[in-house]
C-alpha cells in the first residue's frame, strides 16, 4: 500500500506541494519580523545582519509523512467514515508538524553556520521528530477508533 500511495502521491501532488509549502511558511515566518521573500519554492530569509535561504524539496515538504500515516490508516479495521476522518485530520497535522520542523529548522539555521550540525538536526532530528508524531497521530486516531466502536456495541448490547 505504502509503495503505491507514495508513487502516486510523489508524481502528481509533489510540484504543487512543495510551493505551498513554502508560501505558507514564508507568510508564518514574515509573521515572526523576519523579512521574507518567496520565489516558488525559495524562501530567502534576512533578520538583522543575518541572511538565509532555504529550498523546499522533495522531503522537506512532508509528502513523505503524509504516505507513511494513510498506510496506516487505510488497513485499519474501522468504518469507511472514521477512515476518511483519519485521512482528512492527518492531513492537517501532517502540514502543521511540518511547518513546526521547518520552524526549528530555520531557527538552527540563524544560530548555526551551516555545515555538519546543521545537516545532524535537517536529517536526523527532524524525520525523528515527524516520524514520532505521526506515530503519535495515529495512536490518538486508533484510540478514539477503538474507542467508538467499544461504545458503539454497548450500546446495542442487551441489559443483562
Amino acid at each position: 500500500v505504502f509503495l503505491v500511495i507514495v508513487t502516486l502521491w510523489a508524481d502528481a501532488i509533489l510540484p504543487p506541494v512543495d510551493i505551498f509549502t513554502a508560501h505558507l511558511f514564508g507568510a508564518l515566518l514574515s509573521m515572526t519580523g523576519v523579512d521574507v521573500n518567496v520565489n516558488l519554492k525559495m524562501i530567502l530569509m534576512s533578520a538583522g545582519p543575518i541572511d538565509r535561504a532555504v529550498n523546499i524539496g522533495y522531503g522537506c515538504d512532508g509528502v513523505l509523512a503524509y504516505p507513511i500515516l494513510a498506510s496506516a490508516i487505510i488497513p485499519f479495521p474501522s468504518s469507511l467514515w472514521s477512515r476518511l476522518a483519519g485521512l482528512g485530520s492527518g492531513l492537517l497535522f501532517v502540514i502543521f508538524i511540518n511547518q513546526v520542523r521547518l520552524g526549528g529548522l530555520v531557527a538552527i539555521m540563524f544560530r548555526v553556520e551551516g555545515g555538519d550540525s546543521f545537516e545532524f538536526y535537517h536529517t536526523t532530528v527532524g524525520q525523528v521528530f515527524a516520524l514520532l508524531m505521526i506515530f503519535l497521530f495515529w495512536q490518538w486516531w486508533a484510540t478514539l477508533t477503538l474507542k467508538g466502536r467499544t461504545m458503539a456495541i454497548d450500546a446495542g448490547a442487551p441489559d443483562g
